[in-house]
């Protein structure tokens, strides 16, 4: 077990892997995705959620339900579908790859509309007497309201990115575009001498500091939107 601390092996993640593999460019890969996806899932979903919520469109509860209902399909099934379609596209080993099958997402999709049916439809039927279209509505009424509950998934969401593997291990086939989990499992695959775990786990932790801060940032977020979700009755 370890007896002390020693910094060097912070040190030494950079400069004993960066001539193979760039650990900083791995980082780089994981901070665009986890972005990326994160905003462009929020994005999706909220869209989505107001326009259940808030719009009389003929059909929307059984899409709706047709949404919820995919949450019970394990999401490994998904990954050979998925594998043949960014193949075909010519997206395997690139950021769209890791990105466009991530951005739909249907636990964020039920947790806003649970969110938005405690926002009175009056407010918005009132923004449209006034004259504001969906757009602005969307932007300026909805988004803000949504603030609590759209923190508290993008906690979900980042973490679960960030740390994603499976899927990444099968789509990335040059060191250049692993993300942090899946260059440190090459890592700790090529290098299994002793001498060269403690720059390992230095990379280990590298790796988790960005998603610790994140959600001590967020966390007050996290806990208003999970509480204000569940108001609705």
């Amino acid at each position: 077990s370890p007896t002390r601390v020693n910094p060097g092996h912070l040190q030494g993640i950079f400069q004993r892997f960066q001539v193979d593999f760039g650990f900083g460019r791995f980082m780089f890969n994981s901070l665009v995705i986890t972005v990326a996806i994160t905003a462009g899932s929020l994005l999706i979903a909220s869209l989505a959620a107001y326009v259940i919520t808030k719009h009389r469109v003929p059909g929307r509860r059984l899409i709706f339900l047709m949404i919820v209902a995919s949450m019970m399909v394990p999401w490994q099934t998904t990954l050979v579908p998925n594998y043949v379609i960014m193949r075909n596209l010519g997206w395997l080993d690139t950021y769209q790859g890791y990105v466009i099958p991530a951005l739909a997402k249907a636990f964020v999709l039920f947790f806003l509309v649970q969110f938005l049916h405690s926002i009175p439809d009056e407010l918005v039927q009132a923004a449209r007497v006034d004259g504001a279209g969906e757009w602005r509505i969307w932007w300026r009424i909805v988004l803000p309201l949504l603030r609590p509950a759209l923190a508290a998934m993008s906690i979900f969401i980042v973490l679960a990115e960030w740390n994603n593997f499976l899927w990444p291990l099968i789509l990335v086939q040059s060191d250049e575009m692993a993300n942090i989990p899946v260059a440190l499992a090459r890592l700790n695959s090529y290098f299994t001498g002793a001498q060269n775990q403690g720059a390992i786990m230095a990379g280990g932790l590298l790796a988790s500091l960005p998603s610790i801060v994140f959600f001590l940032v967020f966390q007050r977020y996290f806990t208003r939107g999970i509480v204000l979700s569940g108001l609705k009755g």
